[in-house]
């Protein structure tokens, strides 16, 4: 029954008509009740929906606070990394600078060294062959170059107690050269005549 019907109703107050009137109206009063019963229902799940999505609107909130927080210790974790990282490299090459410059001036000690010890050998061999003219001195024939040279064997062996075996070596070296030249101007002068 729609508004019009209700109209015409209350104008014609007849029995019957307030008895159909009665009857629109409890149904009207009954389909209210439903309608506002389900909207009741309705606005409650809306309500518990709207309290569901806040709990996880909070939640998601909560947790992207948290990864927010642990992204920034992770980023400061890598920045702390990173520059002692570069803190270390930094450091690396510094020393490689100064291992290169420690082996230059090594390498310019050697070579001084490797001067310092040829000049050594030098005066060495100067002051051995010094040595060697006042050992020899007096020898001047192949015998007595020979006794001279088994008299000092007998003082500077490696087996006696002050023995050298540089000295030694030294001494084989003038013997030999010693006796050469002997022979060789023994050898010219039987040449000569």
């Amino acid at each position: 029954m729609d508004q019009n019907r209700s109209d015409e109703l209350f104008e014609s107050t007849d029995q019957s008509s307030l008895e159909e009137l009665r009857r629109f109206l409890f149904k009207e009063s009954c389909r209210l009740k439903n309608q506002e019963s389900a909207l009741d229902d309705q606005w409650l799940k809306l309500e518990k929906e709207r309290t569901l999505l806040k709990e996880e609107i909070d939640k998601a909130g909560k947790k992207l606070q948290e990864q927010r927080a642990e992204f920034e210790h992770d980023r400061s974790f890598f920045d702390q990394k990173m520059q002692i990282l570069k803190d270390g490299y930094d450091k690396l090459s510094n020393d490689r600078k100064a291992l290169e410059i420690e082996k230059k001036k090594i390498m310019q000690e050697r070579i001084m060294l490797q001067e310092d010890l040829a000049n050594a050998e030098v005066k060495l061999q100067e002051q051995s062959a010094g040595l060697m003219n006042v050992l020899f001195k007096g020898a001047d024939t192949p015998l007595s170059l020979k006794k001279r040279y088994k008299a000092l064997m007998k003082i500077f062996h490696p087996d006696n107690v002050k023995g050298d075996d540089e000295l030694v070596q030294w001494l084989n070296i003038e013997y030999s050269k010693l006796k050469q030249e002997m022979e060789d101007s023994l050898g010219d002068q039987a040449s000569q005549q």
